[in-house]
């Protein structure tokens, strides 16, 4: 428990004791203390809500560092509409990020979460690791996994279809610096 709260808690036992010793000006002057101490309390309590989270640190991406299909002058992988927003990660759910969820609740989830007009609204993996609660040390297990078997077949990391996903920027949850970071130039 927050020792903020805890002391104000005592405070008002200690004003209630008070009360039935009829000590009435002790009384007012600690309720007047209780009082003003939940009020800064509460007071740091919201101002600290309005914080905003500082993502400095975070990787910014660099344009062009990612090979997409429209600047390698191939067809659009997949299903994946021509004038999509976001390279092709964005949209995309493979096998060792899948396997991160509850197999027996993946397919309702799938056809509920990823289908639809709003496909661009939210980051297919990053809706997955926040609905299934995946923890992010499992989430870069997944991506090391991902990486390894790309490393072995000799694919090209620097290619759309061969991103690796970025766990803090994923983990933010915030869609404006995800759909930044993952949009087509």
């Amino acid at each position: 428990m927050n020792r903020k709260l805890l002391s104000v808690i005592l405070v008002m036992l200690l004003a209630l004791l008070c009360t039935s010793c009829d000590r009435t000006d002790d009384t007012s002057s600690i309720l007047s203390s209780v009082n003003s101490e939940f009020m800064e309390t509460k007071s740091k309590s919201n101002s600290s809500d309005s914080q905003s989270v500082d993502y400095s640190d975070l990787p910014s991406y660099i344009s062009g560092t990612i090979i997409t299909d429209r600047e390698s002058g191939g067809a659009t992988t997949g299903m994946l509409p021509v004038d999509r927003k976001y390279r092709e990660i964005f949209y995309n759910l493979n096998s060792p990020y899948r396997d991160l969820a509850d197999s027996t609740q993946l397919d309702k989830w799938i056809n509920e979460n990823l289908f639809g007009e709003d496909y661009e609204s939210e980051m297919a993996i990053m809706k997955l690791v926040r609905d299934f609660k995946v923890p992010k040390e499992k989430f870069e297990e997944a991506i090391e996994k991902q990486r390894q078997e790309y490393i072995e077949n000799g694919f090209d990391m620097k290619r759309e279809e061969y991103e690796i996903p970025n766990a803090d920027i994923i983990y933010t949850f915030n869609n404006e610096i995800i759909n930044n970071y993952y949009r087509i130039d």
